[in-house]
């Protein structure tokens, strides 16, 4: 796995450092499918129940935060990430993304105090002010004795005003296009129209080399697993990076502040998923999910990005070979910029 850059937008733990402040919980060392290295937590054989608590964090003052986490998890055993924000000398209460069980029906829970307010995946402060601090925990649970949720990671990324972040993308490729696998949502029948998100997952994990071939519509699977049953969506955005930890990729949500920060990304690690809202040129949307597969920059600097946009089918008409479109096209970067939030799903 490559060394993870921790930056101001962007904090990522993983469990090796995760040391003090354990309850009830073990270090364990094993491999993945490619032979590489995992470190994870995981819960003593005798308890049912653990946790870790982190040091309190100094942050670049933020006006939002996400945290998402990797993990295995079964039915019966679970992760629960909790996130509490300094503010003006005061803490929040312990915000929690309720505990997470890869196939259950996981739930959302909105909650808000007198610092901050959580809605969905993202946890706001209130009153025009900024978080200067957060702290974390993570509680693990098991049913089984003798099967222990895995606890790989946990990442949170920021809201940060007036703030840029743009490394220099001078030295790399002019040309970088994924082959990424190609899935319409709109093919699953009654869902089709709501799951941009679990299709857009879909895409990635079977891009990693994840097979979906035992049944006919691969993001159908993926809907049912990472839909948030509390707010009855698919668009959750940290259940659905969760989601994807469970099949063993390290995933996350995070947010990126520039083009080039998107560049330099599709050029080291590979595509990602980003959330848009806004007129695509071909149709417009009040919030939808796609993959990027890559980018173009030509001789005079233009950059043109390549998406999987799962909506995209015949309906929307000819390609300019006079194909129908379906699925893979591209944008302008002028486009894509006015309709990217910053939002992106990563798979490193």
């Amino acid at each position: 796995m490559k060394k993870y850059k921790q930056l101001p937008h962007l904090f990522y733990m993983s469990a090796k450092d995760m040391h003090k402040n354990l309850e009830g919980l073990k270090h364990k060392k094993g491999k993945d499918d490619l032979n590489r290295e995992i470190h994870w937590l995981v819960l003593k054989d005798k308890e049912t129940n653990g946790v870790y608590v982190s040091p309190e964090f100094e942050a670049t003052p933020f006006e939002e935060i996400i945290g998402s986490w990797g993990a295995l998890t079964t039915t019966t055993n679970s992760v629960e990430l909790m996130v509490r924000l300094y503010v003006d000398g005061t803490w929040s209460t312990y915000f929690s993304y309720q505990p997470w069980s890869f196939g259950n029906e996981n739930k959302s829970i909105d909650k808000k105090d007198n610092i901050a307010s959580m809605s969905q995946d993202v946890i706001t402060v209130l009153n025009n002010k900024l978080a200067s601090k957060f702290q974390f925990k993570v509680i693990l649970r098991k049913e089984d004795l003798d099967i222990s949720p895995k606890l790989a990671f946990v990442a949170f990324t920021f809201l940060l005003p007036n703030y840029r972040y743009k490394p220099n993308i001078d030295k790399l490729d002019k040309y970088v296009k994924y082959d990424v696998p190609k899935l319409n949502q709109q093919a699953v029948p009654e869902i089709g129209n709501s799951i941009c998100s679990p299709t857009s997952c879909a895409m990635l994990l079977m891009f990693q080399g994840h097979d979906f071939s035992i049944h006919p519509y691969p993001h159908e699977i993926t809907a049912k697993l990472f839909k948030d049953y509390g707010a009855n969506i698919y668009g959750n955005w940290v259940f659905n990076t969760v989601g994807m930890s469970s099949y063993g990729e390290a995933a996350h949500v995070a947010r990126m502040y520039s083009i080039e920060e998107l560049i330099a990304h599709l050029y080291h690690v590979g595509p990602l998923a980003a959330s848009v809202k806004g007129d695509l040129g071909i149709y417009q949307t009040k919030g939808h999910l796609l993959v990027v597969t890559g980018y173009e920059i030509d001789d005079e600097g233009q950059i043109t990005v390549f998406i999987n946009d799962p909506n995209i089918n015949d309906r929307f008409g000819e390609d300019k070979k006079g194909n129908p479109l379906f699925v893979s096209y591209q944008l302008p970067v002028e486009t894509f910029l006015n309709v990217w939030v910053g939002i992106v799903y990563i798979v490193w």
